[in-house]
């Protein structure tokens, strides 16, 4: 699954670029965000093995999502932003549960982490409107539940900004 929704540019390659937003909302929404979703309770094994395939989810679709972005904001513009609030929504709810927590923060992380130094992404509007960015709705969904996150990214940027 990993490698047929990641590869581009090769002879094995699907010709990803064909592929309307729409189709890739609906992979997202049926098949990707669906596998984010809590493992199930019982403290046995099969619960490790859920949590080891959620958190291989949430890193999937971080990695689909930062593959395909600039091509889904051409396609559609007004649609990637609800998607992409959406996962944040889906990541955050999912990091706060107790079991599996770290795995899913990292994720959430390296994404923030990447679009946070993608200048362009800091100028696309929210679907909030209200003069927000994207970026900003972004930390505003994920600051009220894991608040020490904004200043975990903002410390990989510039080192000095470790409080004393």
């Amino acid at each position: 699954l990993q490698r047929l929704l990641l590869e581009c540019g090769t002879d094995l390659a699907l010709p990803w670029e064909e592929l309307e937003f729409d189709a890739w909302k609906e992979c997202l929404e049926q098949v990707l965000f669906p596998l984010l979703q809590s493992p199930s309770k019982g403290g046995s094994i099969a619960e490790d093995v859920a949590a080891l395939r959620q958190a291989n989810a949430a890193q999937l679709v971080c990695r689909v999502l930062l593959t395909h972005m600039s091509q889904w904001l051409r396609s559609s513009p007004d649609g990637f932003p609800v998607l992409f609030l959406r996962l944040l929504h889906i990541l955050v709810s999912e990091a706060t549960v107790e079991t599996s927590r770290e795995p899913l923060v990292e994720s959430l992380k390296n994404l923030l982490l990447v679009i946070s130094a993608d200048p362009a992404f800091g100028e696309l509007s929210s679907p909030r409107g209200e003069g927000e960015t994207l970026l900003e709705a972004a930390w505003g969904v994920v600051s009220p539940s894991l608040p020490d996150l904004r200043r975990e990214v903002a410390v990989i940027f510039d080192p000095s900004a470790v409080e004393p």
